[in-house]
């Protein structure tokens, strides 16, 4: 039987809450009440420390918390996996020891994530420092700064600029926006499709192969270095890679990733505030599998776009590796 806690802000108060240890799995859930709700499993794991300005709380086991969406949130550190939802006022994570997904949320900085990370949809500017699994980030309105990812990283919808680097493969979507800055990099491979209209002017460093389609310009045999414009070049692309770079245009109106929003499909977030660690072992579980299957997708699409026998079996290889990692 959990145990729950209600402290009522008042009116004048911009709620400003400070999560300085939880070790076990945090979930935080926003809503429109100018209430915070905890929720424990004993009374005894948790303390709340009511100061004039800030609400500060540590927790021995896990926690579920309802805060108000305006709230202004640092979290400190959190021993197993997180999700929040609908926090749109600015938020701080320090460091995550498990995996982390967040959704519909503000401006975010996210110092340290040791497992995966999920984000989808952010209305203002998005910082992560290091990710040391995989990040599959879409929907975000302002400037992307990734330092580190330490293995893949998939990107879909991003609206501002871009800087990001990934010690692995790089998958995106891209629709280049005017006057926008987009610099990528990857010790690994980098699939990047964008709009077949689309204005900018595109720099391509690889290590390997560079293969350019369904766009108007075509990358000669053994290409390690490719420069060109595209309309009047009024975004800025960079795309720099150990491995192979595939560059691929698509229709106008092409959308993001499909399964990108199966990566949040979490009936616990949309419904009922509680969650049990074992629930969200379940929802891990469907992440995985979501990934392998787009993997998998991945490498059929690249098999039936780009020639040569070599790199399709360059591609064959590197896919399964991913496969073999994911499992």
């Amino acid at each position: 039987m959990s145990i729950e806690q209600t402290i009522t802000l008042s009116d004048s108060d911009t709620p400003v809450l400070r999560i300085v240890q939880v070790e076990g799995d945090l979930v935080i859930q926003a809503w429109a009440q100018r209430q915070v709700v905890a929720k424990v499993d004993e009374e005894e794991d948790l303390t709340i420390e009511q100061r004039p300005d800030t609400l500060v709380m540590r927790c021995r086991s896990d926690l579920n918390l309802r805060t108000p969406s305006t709230a202004h949130i640092t979290i400190v550190r959190v021993q197993g996996d997180s999700k929040i939802a609908g926090v749109s006022g600015p938020l701080h994570i320090e460091q995550i020891q498990g995996d982390l997904q967040l959704r519909d949320g503000g401006d975010t900085r996210i110092d340290m994530v040791h497992g995966d990370l999920a984000i989808r949809q952010i209305s203002g500017e998005l910082t992560v420092d290091t990710v040391a699994g995989d990040a599959a980030i879409a929907g975000v309105h302002g400037h992307l700064l990734i330092s580190r990812v330490e293995d893949d990283l998939s990107l879909a919808g991003i609206h501002g600029s871009i800087e990001a680097a990934a010690g692995d493969d790089v998958s995106l979507h891209l629709n280049p926006r005017r006057g926008e800055r987009y610099e990528i990099a990857a010790d690994g491979d980098i699939s990047c499709r964008i709009p077949e209209d689309t204005d900018a002017s595109i720099s391509l460093r690889a290590g390997g192969d560079i293969v350019v389609r369904k766009l108007a310009v075509a990358a000669g045999e053994d290409e390690r270095s490719l420069d060109f414009v595209l309309g009047d070049g009024g975004a800025q692309l960079t795309l720099q890679a150990r491995g192979d770079i595939a560059l691929a245009g698509r229709p106008p109106g092409w959308g993001t990733t499909p399964g990108f929003d199966d990566l949040f499909s979490s009936p616990e977030m949309e419904g009922e505030f509680g969650l049990q660690a074992a629930e969200m072992a379940e929802e891990l579980g469907r992440k995985i599998e979501v990934q392998i299957e787009a993997a998998t997708q991945q490498i059929d699409a690249k098999l039936a776009e780009f020639d040569g026998d070599a790199f399709s079996i360059r591609v064959q290889d590197l896919v399964q590796a991913a496969l073999h990692k994911a499992e």
